[in-house]
C-alpha cells in the first residue's frame, strides 16, 4: 500500500506495560519527524501510545493481539 502524499496520518503504538510501554512513550515523539523525512514530507504524522497487556499466541508468535485499522474517511485498505 502506497502512503498518501499529503494530509494527516495518526497512528498508535500499542505496548505491554512496563519497559515496552516506556520505550514506546520515548519513541512516539520522535517518530513523526523520522517518518516525514523517510516516507512522505507532505504528511503531518501524529503518534500516540497505548499501554495494554498483549497476549502472545504460541501457535503464531507474530500475532500478538487483535487490532483495528482505522482509516480516514474516503480511504480504503
Amino acid at each position: 500500500m502506497k502512503p498518501p502524499s499529503s494530509g494527516n496520518l495518526r497512528f498508535v503504538l500499542v505496548a505491554d506495560p512496563g519497559l515496552p510501554s516506556e520505550m514506546a512513550r520515548d519513541l512516539a515523539p520522535r517518530l513523526p519527524a523520522d517518518l516525514r523525512r523517510r516516507v512522505a514530507r507532505g504528511i503531518r504524522w501524529q503518534a500516540d501510545t497505548v499501554t495494554a497487556p498483549l497476549a502472545a499466541d504460541e501457535s503464531c508468535p507474530r500475532r500478538a493481539a487483535p487490532y483495528t485499522l482505522v482509516l480516514p474517511p474516503g480511504r480504503s485498505r
